[in-house]
């Protein structure tokens, strides 16, 4: 896995842990915000999962 790879697994991590922290700590975070999130999440993963 070269550098690139990396970040970009590192950067989806982050978006999934970016996610959790909203749900356990926002009363105001809906689910329609997760699901968008997790949408956000999905798209990116299917555009990287060539690479990675």
């Amino acid at each position: 896995m070269n550098w690139e790879d990396k970040c970009t697994f590192i950067e989806l991590k982050l978006m999934a842990v970016n996610t959790l922290c909203k749900v356990m700590n926002d009363e105001l975070y809906t689910k329609d915000m997760l699901i968008e999130d997790l949408k956000k999440l999905v798209r990116r993963l299917d555009q990287e999962e060539p690479r990675l």
